[in-house]
């Protein structure tokens, strides 16, 4: 395929994804919020606010940390949170000790990044309705609840477009699991998303299939006729030239390593039509399932600090 040929494609491509997502209300053409208060830690300012979403009348509980070590325009990492089943787990994740090791809001903010998160639907403070009822009820609806997540990390990111104290050209996407998956939809879907590391959960839905893994995911990760068009490398596809790092166990029974392989293959030729190999790396750990381990968190502050350096 020639960079021609991919690129009268991929609008097509996107514009089929928007479709299968379903018939979603349009983003607030400006952003509302809702102040809860201000504090501070050692390494960083925090914002704790509402996003108001005019369109649903729905609050979006959020977060924005500022880094004590950098000034503005900050680099920005919208940190996409995991499910896990952990429902009482949002934007609190950040805030927590990963592999007993690491908090992602010190160490992002330490190294002069600003932060933002948010609670997805079904979350922390957005637990009522559960998953499975808004599943139901969004399909009623012409909806996916996959598209309506979807749609708030939209409206996260514009939030971020719109911040005078955002460097625009460094608006990072980051997650691990459920995280990952919402970070490399997001990266595919905006542009605006220049450097995206995902984190597990890169699953192609083939391979998933052969391995009779579909029980582990939960319902958020199934879009009606997502097989009848594509499978996943063609959704990371549409992330190129940006730059993006993909980290995953070859153990992970999320994600079968036959289809993390057949992904990155199909990827790397992609980012080659743009003469841009260097922008995409993916690393398969050994003997590793579904973890974010210390190595692969150093890895990924890597990735992030060189892609914000222009």
């Amino acid at each position: 395929m020639t960079l021609a040929a991919w690129q009268s494609r991929r609008e097509g491509i996107r514009k089929q994804l928007w479709a299968l997502l379903g018939d979603l209300p349009p983003r607030p053409n400006q952003i509302a919020t809702e102040n809860r208060g201000n504090s501070e830690t050692e390494h960083y300012y925090q914002e704790d606010f509402f996003l108001l979403d005019s369109e649903t009348g729905v609050k979006i509980p959020a977060v924005f940390l500022t880094s004590k070590v950098a000034m503005p325009p900050y680099p920005v990492v919208l940190y996409l949170h995991a499910h896990g089943g952990r429902y009482e787990l949002g934007k609190s994740e950040i805030f927590r000790p990963r592999a007993g090791e690491f908090i992602p809001a010190d160490e992002l903010t330490k190294h002069g990044f600003a932060v933002m998160v948010i609670d997805a639907y079904a979350f922390e403070e957005r637990q009522s309705p559960d998953e499975m009822t808004l599943f139901k009820r969004f399909l009623w609806e012409g909806k996916t609840l996959w598209g309506m997540m979807l749609r708030d990390d939209l409206i996260a990111l514009d939030y971020l477009n719109a911040r005078a104290d955002v460097d625009h050209r460094k608006i990072c996407a980051m997650g691990m699991s459920m995280g990952s998956t919402r970070a490399f939809w997001l990266a595919a879907l905006d542009a605006t998303v220049t450097t995206t590391v995902a984190v597990a959960c890169l699953t192609r839905y083939t391979d998933l299939i052969a391995a009779d893994g579909l029980n582990n995911h939960d319902v958020y990760f199934y879009v009606p006729g997502m097989l009848m068009y594509f499978d996943v490398e063609t959704i990371v596809s549409l992330i190129a030239p940006h730059r993006l790092l993909c980290l995953n166990g070859d153990r992970d029974p999320t994600s079968p390593v036959s289809g993390i392989r057949t992904i990155t293959d199909e990827v790397a030729s992609i980012y080659a039509l743009y003469g841009a190999e260097d922008r995409f790396q993916s690393v398969i750990y050994p003997d590793l399932g579904h973890a974010f381990t210390p190595e692969m968190f150093s890895q990924s502050l890597s990735w992030l600090i060189t892609g914000t350096v222009l």
